[in-house]
């Protein structure tokens, strides 16, 4: 599905989640660090929350460069369901 979705330029909207495979060009998004926000599952490190300033899109990303979820892609259209999908581990479904 992920490859499907990176071969498209626009971001596509499905129940909420919004996946952006290509960032576009002048994207701007501010970051905001959380107390809220549990450590990255890969790495360990902290969090932020991340909005678009161009489409009022939200995710929640690493600040380490070299981990997986430094840069993600999959993003919400709501801050509060951006912070959950983050926080989910699979102890907790």
């Amino acid at each position: 599905m992920f490859a499907e979705m990176a071969t498209k330029r626009t971001a596509t909207r499905t129940g909420g989640y919004i996946f952006a495979a290509r960032p576009r060009a002048g994207a701007m998004w501010r970051r905001r660090r959380m107390n809220n926000l549990k450590p990255c599952p890969f790495c360990g490190s902290k969090a932020v929350l991340a909005e678009s300033v161009n489409t009022q899109t939200f995710r929640v990303e690493c600040i380490n460069s070299g981990c997986y979820c430094y840069n993600t892609l999959v993003c919400f259209s709501d801050k509060n369901r951006a912070i959950e999908a983050w926080n989910r581990r699979v102890e907790n479904g």
